[in-house]
């Protein structure tokens, strides 16, 4: 099994199967198309996106269900394509990106998850219409967290 050296998580042994494309990269991240999808048992549900370009460069994430258990994702034709095509619900993981900000308030963001096709192992960033959906969904507060240790 490979090896990759990671700046949060130190050196992380991984299958293939771990492997994630994104075709359109990631938007503000768009030169970012393979990243490993980590899900250490220690940091349970949390999955985390580390970016095989950059060690430092790691999204955390958790399954959208997980917040908003009924939720609705929609997919646009473009995001099928990105997907390798139309697949069924349970073909694909709807991943919440999850930001702490400085002031130690974790929010997740529902209204861009990312959208990764199981068995292609191919992943979109998929923004959501529904307004229901917040990019800013508050999960609470970071206990015993300062601004700087919640930012890095």
């Amino acid at each position: 099994m490979p090896y990759f050296a990671t700046s949060h998580l130190g050196q992380v042994q991984y299958e293939e199967d771990c492997l994630i494309e994104f075709p359109a990269g990631i938007p503000a991240f768009e030169s970012e198309v393979r990243f490993l999808s980590l899900r250490p048992p220690q940091h349970a549900p949390l999955v985390f996106l580390q970016s095989l370009a950059n060690p430092s460069l790691a999204f955390i994430s958790i399954d959208a269900r997980n917040i908003a258990p009924h939720y609705q994702l929609e997919l646009s034709e473009e995001d099928y394509e990105i997907l390798g095509g139309p697949s069924e619900a349970s073909d694909v993981e709807v991943l919440a990106l999850i930001t702490v900000t400085a002031a130690g308030e974790v929010t997740a963001n529902l209204q861009a998850p990312i959208v990764v096709h199981r068995e292609r192992r191919r992943a979109v960033q998929s923004i959501q219409m529904n307004p229901a959906y917040s990019c800013r969904h508050p999960l609470g507060v970071a206990s015993g967290l300062t601004g700087e240790q919640a930012c890095s």
